[in-house]
């Protein structure tokens, strides 16, 4: 794709937007496309090209459920724009979460062109900022930016197999720790904070455990304590484990903090990036 068009951005492992202002034959461009990543990768793809990302991603899902696009679907008129709108669900829109769906529901707000006829004063006072924005780009208005650099990761794991089986606690909390100090420096390091947390053991049988954290947080000893946690609830004497690991499940660029939080955050942070300093100039974890 980096080929074919003046700007990408990778979206995900199988998706990415690409700018095509300044082309002149979009058709033509967009049927080189699907034939040639088709071809060179032997994975169909559809191709979606609109205004706006979130009409070329309404673009997308047209081209690839409908045989007669030849998976390539084109909104450049306001009368495909309408129809196409017309034909989508409001809890298939992209950036519509099941909340915000389930809300506009309520207003009778069927489809995506339902949400584009709601005023501008209620979408800003009843939306999120994210849902107002959906609610521009739906009628057009173009204001969700290319980024050119990977976005930051909407999931963090870190685990690793055991050399042998292992039946103790104490060794597998060792590794526990690790892995959660492993992920709460990525999430220092890509700016953001975990909501929550999932540990995970392997015997012959997957158990696991989803911690929600008290406030978002990227602090070393917060997330190792409540990874610590989740291992003591799941584990069971008399097993033989052979893996071990901590995924971060949901992931926040702000933290709000607790009413009742009486961690000295600010000494913490100095904390944190004397941590991060050791751990980049030696090569290892603390």
């Amino acid at each position: 794709l980096a080929g074919l068009a003046p700007e990408l951005e990778v979206y995900s492992i199988d998706e990415a937007f690409i700018n095509l202002d300044g082309i002149q034959d979009i058709q033509s461009l967009g049927t080189r496309i699907v034939n040639q990543v088709t071809r060179g990768t032997g994975i169909p793809v559809s191709l979606g090209i609109a205004p706006t990302k979130t009409l070329a991603k309404v673009a997308n899902k047209f081209a690839k459920k409908y045989p007669a696009y030849n998976r390539l679907c084109i909104i450049d008129t306001e009368e495909k724009r309408i129809k196409a709108l017309q034909l989508t669900n409001i809890g298939d829109v992209w950036g519509i979460g099941r909340r915000q769906a389930a809300k506009l529901e309520k207003q009778g707000v069927k489809t995506a062109y339902d949400f584009t006829q709601l005023s501008g004063a209620w979408v800003r006072k009843n939306m999120t900022v994210v849902g107002e924005r959906t609610w521009k780009e739906l009628r057009g208005i173009s204001c969700i930016d290319m980024e050119s650099a990977p976005p930051a990761k909407k999931q963090i794991c870190t685990s690793r197999s055991f050399g042998k089986m292992l039946t103790d606690i104490d060794t597998m909390a060792e590794a526990i720790a690790t892995h959660a100090s492993t992920c709460a420096k990525k999430l220092r390091k890509q700016k953001s904070y975990a909501i929550s947390l999932m540990v995970f053991i392997h015997t012959n049988n997957f158990r696991d455990i989803i911690i929600h954290l008290p406030i978002p947080t990227n602090d070393t000893q917060e997330i190792v304590h409540y990874a610590l946690i989740g291992l003591k609830t799941i584990f069971m004497n008399g097993y033989q484990y052979k893996k071990a690991g901590v995924i971060i499940t949901e992931i926040t660029e702000g933290a709000q903090l607790g009413l009742f939080d009486s961690v000295d955050r600010e000494k913490r942070e100095r904390l944190q990036k004397a941590i991060d300093k050791i751990n980049g100039e030696h090569n290892q974890f603390v």
